[in-house]
């Protein structure tokens, strides 16, 4: 990933972040105060702040929403937490500030952003009480070396919970945001390969191949068992919930009985054209679109006639009035939650 086309992306990221991906930020940290007890289990030294890592963290909603929920927990009374939210785009890492910083107060004095890749954390080994990444570590490429940072600063007992989209759990709507984006992108980068006399294979909808059975995978890896071989990296964007559940358990150091999936559900409120502008200026979305297939051509008014053809299919999609009309989809998402093995086990 680039991270100045990320940072590039930030402002129209920002525009509707709260609303596609921002409410997801309120189950991690719902999720995480319900296992406070879980967490507070006496591994941290007295007077050591309970510590939170939000990787990948945009312009920051689940950072904010975790400590929101940390303040108002017995935890939070006695004062005692801290939230570190990273990002390697420094866009990004400039709007979390700001979002913290106009939240003021406790929030703004509990919550650090910086700028850090998330295959190289600038923290030490166990020093965090739980991890979190909204819609983040699920786009990071070859994201099996993230996973291994994350259990690297997590400390022996601690959890990681991460976020990724759900398409096809949410079918049976009357408007699904995500599979009717993944349509939208999958038939105009037909139409594009079409245009250029090139294939083009489906994007993003059909969900890989299935999964490996539970047993087939190492639940437990001790610290003196070897490590496993990554399986071929799943593309987030269809993969079931199993699917992504078999992920974490074959990464090193999760205790793989612990490994769960917890279905999540929002309402996005969006209009078309805005849909196709977050799509457009999204790095990763103008890669599956296939844009570098017209960009050869150097084809200037390329992003024109892709919204174009995004604007008029999403419109037949929704039935929407116009393409500022606001347009009410639902949505689902998984949130996966897995613990990291105390020493020793």
């Amino acid at each position: 990933m680039d991270a100045e086309a990320w940072s590039q992306h930030a402002p129209e990221y920002c525009k509707h972040a709260v609303s596609i991906t921002g409410k997801y930020g309120d189950y991690m940290g719902d999720a995480i105060v319900a296992e406070l007890s879980c967490h507070d289990d006496g591994a941290r030294g007295s007077g050591t702040p309970f510590r939170v890592l939000d990787i990948a963290c945009g312009r920051g909603d689940a950072a904010i929403s975790v400590a929101e929920r940390l303040i108002a927990s017995d935890l939070g009374q006695r004062g005692t937490f801290q939230v570190d939210a990273i990002d390697f785009a420094p866009g990004m890492v400039a709007m979390a500030k700001d979002m913290v910083a106009s939240r003021g107060g406790t929030i703004a004095a509990a919550i650090t952003c910086t700028v850090a890749d998330a295959k190289a954390l600038p923290f030490d080994d166990g020093s965090m009480d739980a991890v979190v990444s909204n819609f983040g570590i699920f786009l990071v490429p070859g994201r099996f070396a993230a996973w291994e940072e994350a259990l690297r600063v997590l400390r022996g007992g601690g959890f990681i919970y991460a976020s990724a989209f759900a398409p096809g759990r949410d079918v049976g709507s009357a408007l699904s945001f995500h599979k009717t984006l993944l349509d939208t992108v999958t038939a105009v980068r037909a139409e594009l390969a079409v245009e250029m006399g090139s294939a083009a294979a489906p994007v993003m909808v059909a969900a890989p191949a299935a999964a490996a059975p539970a047993a087939a995978v190492p639940a437990v890896v001790g610290a003196s068992g070897a490590a496993p071989a990554p399986p071929a990296e799943l593309n987030a964007m269809a993969a079931t919930a199993d699917q992504l559940a078999e992920e974490l358990r074959s990464v090193r150091g999760v205790e793989g009985a612990s490994v769960r999936v917890v279905d999540c559900r929002s309402t996005i409120v969006i209009s078309c054209g805005a849909v196709a502008d977050v799509t457009l200026d999204n790095p990763s979305l103008r890669a599956a679109i296939g844009l570098a297939l017209i960009r050869s051509a150097a084809d200037a008014s390329a992003d024109a006639r892709v919204r174009s053809k995004m604007v008029t299919l999403l419109l037949a999609a929704t039935a929407a009035r116009n393409e500022r009309a606001p347009v009410f989809f639902n949505a689902a998402a998984n949130l996966v939650i897995a613990r990291k093995l105390r020493p020793g086990a």
